[in-house]
């Protein structure tokens, strides 16, 4: 492939279908950081053969997904996935159970500035990334934090979230 050794691709705001984009990935085989934000993409399924090993982060910041578990099929898709980054998505769940995440062994940050979650026990499940290291929360103005408030940091299954 011409492409092989193109390591990242941005494309912000070019409104390419979810599926489009999966089968330009097929080209990429090299590809480490994938930048699709502002392409109003919601749900994001995956069929079970599309494998993308190299790819370590995927940044679908400002979109338009609203739970986890629209983004679920990315697990298997993106098995070596380290960094994913959902700030400025309507997101409000990280699922009923750790179902939902369980196919997220490999991440280590995740970017989650100005989300619309709504309490805290759906922050506590954070705790269901087994390797998560890193964690960005601000501007959680749905929980109160990021208008003045006074948190600045929580501990969540012996994992730091910084929160401005």
């Amino acid at each position: 492939s011409p492409f092989s050794t193109l390591k990242c691709l941005v494309l912000y705001g070019n409104a390419v279908p979810w599926n489009h984009m999966l089968s330009v990935l097929q080209f990429l085989p090299g590809l480490c950081n994938l930048n699709i934000g502002h392409n109003n993409l919601s749900h994001l399924p995956c069929e079970p053969d599309h494998h993308f090993p190299s790819l370590l982060e995927l940044n679908l910041i400002h979109n338009n997904i609203t739970s986890f578990c629209d983004v679920t099929d990315l697990g298997p898709t993106f098995p070596n996935l380290q960094t994913l980054v959902l700030s400025d998505n309507p997101l409000q769940a990280f699922g009923e159970d750790e179902k939902a995440v369980s196919e997220f062994g490999n991440i280590t940050k995740l970017h989650l500035n100005n989300i619309s979650v709504t309490s805290w026990d759906e922050v506590s499940k954070l705790r269901w990334f087994p390797k998560l290291t890193d964690v960005r929360m601000g501007q959680l103005t749905s929980l109160g934090v990021g208008q003045g408030g006074q948190l600045t940091s929580l501990g969540v299954g012996g994992v730091c979230l910084d929160i401005h």
